[in-house]
């Protein structure tokens, strides 16, 4: 959960990252200095606590971090393009989804001015877009069909490009650097702390530990005891999840995708809301809840995150042993992305009954604002400086964006859940999702997005309701769109009604779409 934007937070929020950007090298010079000038004191009292942390910070640096952040250098293992008469079709959506075209495509350019792109340049970046290929790898049949693309972009724009390459470089991300910062051990540590915490929280409020298989596990840090320990151990799966045993016959269960965190640490009062609402109805029976862990953006080091399509696997073989054959799908933030990735699969088509998805990234992905936002903006606010270090800088998270994640594969579009009922929950003041445009497209009649649309040039009237925030609401069909005027991404989880009214929605899709199906619980 990020922090509001206020001087004081602000000032809390960059002296502890200076600060955790000094333990690492405070401890090797400390590690070098006083070995020369104070050897005899460097492994005695009062010096030998000091001693031994800088040794272990200094050893964690030199010998994982380091060895580590080159081998995650690697390039990236970009899947197979869509055919090509899909790339026509996906190419044209995009189109239609953009009006301000000049605006839209600086976005992908770093802001540089039209003027600064030529036709190599876009060229190239199509090539990344669409054909998941380096430019020089393009054969004669794709070269001419991205030429078809930017002659369809230049009578958009009403201009020509020139040829060859301008001084504008494209946001290529699986094909550029993974950047990222050096997190001292200290961090981890508190990772671990803080990880042990939601793990007895979850394990006292009836939520079972399921590990996933045990090298994965042993090849996590901060070392998870659960994780090897546990006792309740799924030892056939990639993913580690908590699960409440579903024995509802009239409702569905639901199945939980998190986001980019400390693991479930935002999530533990989400789960917890979760029960209390179960008590409404009780003589029902227990609604099961699996919620998975996405450790590679979850703050530790672990092994790389899946591909799109061995994740739809795992959570395939997760549900089966369970014996759900329909479920209601929940996702936030990156589990959105998960989540677009099982709508759009045929074999899950008629296993999610219903969805809901909270400040999704997967809406729009094909616009430069989630990628941008998150993986390459300088920070100047105090969420974009938490964002930034905490979150897109990490290690393994930075990893997952610029080598795991295509957008074609976790991209949404409303045609894909024109089909099934789906609440969607944004926030007006969200720093990483073009809330603003996503509320447009998913609430208008099908036409162009604007990157500049004015949700108050909409009329749309702000509201007190059932929620007890100032909210917007809107319905499209089996579409629910909920736009929370205040909050900031991930602030629904530091709200106690704006959550129970999300789960009292959750859980009236279980209710309402449960029971139709014999198949639906164990």
């Amino acid at each position: 959960m990020l922090l509001r934007d206020s001087w004081f937070n602000y000032t809390v929020i960059r002296t502890a990252i200076i600060v955790a950007r000094l333990i690492t090298p405070a401890s090797i010079a400390y590690c070098i200095v006083v070995p020369v000038f104070r050897p005899h004191k460097f492994f005695r009292s009062p010096l030998l606590p000091f001693s031994i942390w800088a040794i272990a910070e200094t050893v964690f640096y030199t010998s994982v971090y380091l060895p580590l952040s080159s081998a995650l250098q690697s390039e990236a293992a970009h899947p197979p393009p869509p055919p090509r008469a899909e790339r026509r079709v996906l190419f044209q959506r995009c189109l239609d989804t953009v009006s301000d075209t000049e605006h839209y495509l600086s976005g992908w350019f770093h802001g540089a001015s039209i003027a600064d792109i030529k036709r190599e340049n876009l060229k190239e970046f199509y090539a990344w877009s669409f054909l998941n290929k380096k430019y020089r790898d393009v054969d004669e049949a794709e070269s001419r069909e991205l030429d078809g693309y930017v002659d369809q972009l230049e009578q958009r724009l009403d201009r020509p490009f020139e040829e060859g390459y301008g001084k504008a470089q494209s946001l290529r991300g699986t094909m550029q650097g993974v950047h990222m910062q050096h997190r001292p051990l200290l961090w981890y540590l508190i990772v671990g702390v803080i990880d042990l915490g939601c793990h007895s929280i979850l394990l006292f409020n009836n939520y079972q530990f399921n590990r996933q298989m045990i090298l994965p596990s042993l090849s996590t840090f901060p070392i998870r005891p659960l994780a090897i320990l546990g006792t309740a151990a799924q030892t056939d799966t990639k993913f580690s999840y908590w699960y409440r045993e579903h024995t509802a016959k009239h409702r569905l269960p639901i199945l939980v995708i998190h986001g980019v965190g400390i693991g479930m640490f935002a999530y533990v009062n989400f789960l917890l809301e979760m029960n209390r609402q179960q008590s409404a109805f009780d003589g029902e029976g227990e609604v099961g809840i699996i919620a998975l862990e996405l450790l590679p953006v979850s703050a530790r080091i672990s092994t790389p995150a899946l591909a799109a399509d061995e994740t739809r696997e795992e959570v395939r073989r997760i549900l089966d042993k369970h014996g759900w054959k329909e479920f209601v799908l929940v996702g936030h933030s990156y589990g959105t992305a998960i989540a677009a990735s099982i709508l759009r699969d045929p074999q899950f088509e008629r296993r999610v009954k219903a969805s809901v998805l909270m400040d999704p990234i997967c809406f729009l992905l094909h616009w430069p604002d989630v990628a941008y936002n998150f993986t390459r903006r300088d920070p100047t606010t105090t969420s974009e400086y938490m964002l930034h270090y905490f979150s897109s800088r990490d290690m393994m998270i930075s990893h997952t964006f610029a080598r795991r994640f295509f957008w074609t594969q976790y991209i949404l579009w409303r045609e894909d859940v024109a089909n099934i009922p789906l609440t969607v929950t944004l926030s007006a003041q969200d720093i990483i999702v073009p809330t603003k445009a996503v509320w447009e497209y998913l609430i208008s009649e099908p036409s162009h997005a604007s990157p500049n649309g004015d949700i108050a040039a909409k009329k749309l009237d702000a509201a007190k309701d059932r929620l007890g925030n100032a909210v917007v609401e809107r319905e499209t069909g089996l579409l629910k769109a909920v736009l929370f005027e205040d909050f900031n991404h991930a602030s629904l989880f530091s709200s106690k009604r704006a959550m129970r009214g999300v789960v009292r929605q959750i859980y009236q899709y279980s209710g309402e779409y449960g029971g139709r199906s014999e198949d639906s619980g164990e």
